[in-house]
């Protein structure tokens, strides 16, 4: 890491002020966002960060919060939440070793206080704490930050002897566990509006909707003219794994019983059939047996689904109130996936040359079908869908999950976060949320296969039929109490073929999406997404 810059301020009011504002702002705040994971504008340069507005929050642990526009060069503004804090030694030292990013400059030339993130300190992650439990406005010059509290005192005991620690999944957001209670979740990037994530765990859990924990505060910054989500606290739910985690201790244990098993038996017990058809089959006792508990799992988890969708279709609030799906709506989504399978497609093409023995044939097997793709889509274009569209989860996979040992907790209502706010509170088919899981298990089949193939120096894509064999077990045991759950909802089209249409359409949308995200990122995973399209255009 870059040494670290001073601002040679003498306190720490002075850091917003004349020549420690510049260095702030000019140089320290680029190089902090820079290094951070939340951050999204790490592609863009950055022409400056502008501090706009900032203030102390609740005694006697107080962090400060300051409001930060960040411009690029290509004209575009963003506005970031930064929690602060001033540590000196020991605390110093310790941060310095354990979590070195979250510096951002010394107060002073003698080294001996040091501005830092305030989520890196147990103190102000405290202080963050007893500012929802406060209740209170807390007044900054352009605005201020107004703290909810949901229900009684969510400190619980003295807080200082609150246990602190920081959730190790950091995305576009920052999270801080305080013992075995509740989770605080920060929102770093700032949108005008209400959020989807309080918006849809509140009236969840006011209609009796138990499956999500319950909201039991948050924080917002208001300038009176426009609010912002800046936080919400939710219960924790002890004693739990992680959705994703779950998948592959299963699929892990599915791979180590079929072992060296000839793919000849896996691909004679794979049932056969569309999507619709696959929970109507009966499965195999030589494909249950490998496969074991995780079935009861899938199953449990189309219930659960299908009870959220069912839950959300009952709202009659104008924001969360179910509306018919139009021709707009469909034309929307075809669009945006015939541009996802362009782009995708074409950086396909352009790498194939560098692709090699499974994963080389299957792309020229994916790339010959590209206008069988796009007519498909062409086709998908012109379905009348008799169905309502509502608010649902958006961004709905395993990783959003937690297994409770009989249920799961579903997690993160904020939606895809690459989105914008607006973009997000959108309705949508929640046949979006069923597309979503569908393809988690598709990853889940292949990473555990992947996983198996490396410890026992195999060849990962001659085993495929395996992986194949678990997703399919997997979405046929989902999908039989989904639709058995939602039959006659209005969400779902009563004609067959328009129900068809619907869900190969989102599908293929996600696949799209995938293909591109891969491409970009994890090449050795291609063979995921594009066995997905395969699958589906044939």
């Amino acid at each position: 890491m870059a040494a670290i810059p001073v601002l040679g301020a003498s306190r720490f009011e002075c850091v917003f002020e004349a020549a420690s504002r510049t260095v702030l702002e000019g140089t320290a705040l680029p190089a902090f966002l820079a290094r951070q994971r939340w951050f999204g504008g790490k592609a863009r340069p950055v022409a400056r960060v502008r501090v706009f507005d900032g203030g102390p929050l609740q005694p006697p642990l107080t962090p400060f919060l300051a409001i930060a526009d960040v411009q690029f060069t290509d004209g575009g503004t963003e506005r970031y939440a930064l929690p602060l804090t001033v540590l000196a030694e020991p605390e110093i030292s310790a941060l310095l070793t354990n979590r070195p990013t979250a510096a951002i400059a010394w107060i002073d030339a003698e080294g001996g206080r040091l501005l830092t993130d305030a989520l890196a300190d147990d103190n102000a992650c405290r202080g963050l704490l007893a500012a929802i439990d406060a209740r209170r406005q807390f007044g900054f010059i352009e605005g201020s930050v107004v703290s909810v509290r949901d229900a009684g005192s969510v400190v619980g005991s003295p807080l200082t002897d609150i246990p602190v620690r920081r959730s190790g999944a950091e995305q576009s957001n920052s999270s801080v566990i305080f013992g075995r209670t509740s989770i605080l979740k920060i929102y770093r990037r700032l949108e005008p509006g209400p959020h989807p994530e309080l918006e849809l765990g509140r009236y969840l859990r006011n209609v009796g909707f138990a499956d999500v924990p319950a909201v039991l505060g948050s924080m917002e910054y208001t300038t009176g003219l426009e609010s912002s989500a800046l936080a919400v606290l939710h219960a924790l739910v002890p004693d739990s794994a992680d959705g994703w985690e779950h998948a592959l201790e299963h699929v892990g244990q599915y791979y180590a019983r079929v072992g060296s098993a000839p793919t000849g038996l896996a691909r004679s017990l794979i049932p056969a059939g569309t999507l619709l058809e696959l929970p109507h089959h009966h499965l195999a006792p030589a494909a249950r047996e490998p496969i074991g508990a995780y079935l009861e799992a899938a199953h449990t988890l189309g219930h659960q689904t299908a009870a959220l969708h069912l839950a959300l279709a009952r709202a009659t609030e104008e924001a969360l109130a179910p509306q018919p799906i139009t021709r707009d709506d469909v034309l929307t989504v075809v669009e945006d996936s015939r541009a996802r399978a362009s782009r995708g497609l074409s950086l396909l093409a352009a790498r194939a040359p560098l692709l090699a023995g499974y994963t080389a044939d299957r792309a020229h097997a994916l790339l010959a079908l590209q206008p069988a793709l796009l007519a498909r889509l062409d086709v998908l274009a012109t379905t009348r869908l008799t169905a309502t569209k509502t608010r649902c989860h958006q961004d709905y996979h395993l990783g959003q999950l937690l297994w409770t040992g009989t249920r799961y907790a579903l997690l993160d209502f904020e939606g895809e976060p690459t989105r914008s706010l607006a973009d997000r509170r959108r309705k949508r088919s929640p046949l979006t949320d069923v597309a979503g899981m569908l393809r988690s298990y598709s990853y889940a089949a292949w990473s555990g296969l992947f996983a198996w193939s490396r410890a026992h120096r195999a060849h990962a894509l001659e085993r495929a039929p395996w992986a194949t064999l678990w997703e399919t077990a997997a979405t046929a045991a989902f999908l039989s109490s989904y639709f058995a759950d939602t039959h006659g909802a209005s969400f779902i089209p009563a004609d067959h073929t328009q129900l068809a249409a619907l869900l190969e359409l989102l599908m293929i949308d996600k696949a799209c999406y995938e293909l591109e995200y891969e491409l970009n990122n994890r090449p050795d995973w291609l063979p995921v997404p594009i066995e997905g399209l395969l699958r589906l255009v044939r």
